[in-house]
């Protein structure tokens, strides 16, 4: 049995990557598998729908999907020195504040500049047409 979540995150996105790559280094227990679905990613397969490629997606060991928010706070309670974070986004005051402002961030997160690579030699990556179709 996988004890491990896994995190769902977009590669290309720069500042996603950045935060991700954050994550990835102060997870030291190993606690939380990443994947970059933003190459040859099929999101069926992994029990998800087309919206992963608009929010942040967590799955939980025990195969529960959490979104955008949540999903954060899924990946601070399985990162020591992260717990405080979990708790106060999870606050029942401050997680509606929060819920709104990840809901803005998605929708402009498509147009942040993002990293290039030979996939995208139109200009329009495959990618960005599903982002920008299902806003």
């Amino acid at each position: 049995m996988n004890e491990k979540i896994t995190a769902y995150y977009d590669g290309k996105c720069n500042l996603c990557m950045a935060e991700i790559s954050y994550y990835m280094k102060k997870d030291r227990g190993k606690k939380i598998h990443f994947v970059d679905i933003s190459n040859n990613f099929s999101p069926e397969e992994h029990g998800l729908d087309e919206d992963v490629y608009l929010n942040l997606h967590v799955k939980l060991v025990d195969g529960q999907i959490c979104k955008g928010v949540d999903a954060f706070i899924a990946i601070w309670k399985n990162i020591d020195g992260f717990a405080i974070l979990a708790k106060i986004f999870d606050n029942r005051l401050v997680n509606p504040i929060a819920h709104v402002g990840y809901f803005i961030f998605a929708r402009i997160r498509p147009y942040l500049p993002r990293k290039k690579d030979n996939l995208c030699s139109s200009g329009t990556c495959v990618y960005e047409e599903k982002v920008r179709a299902k806003q």
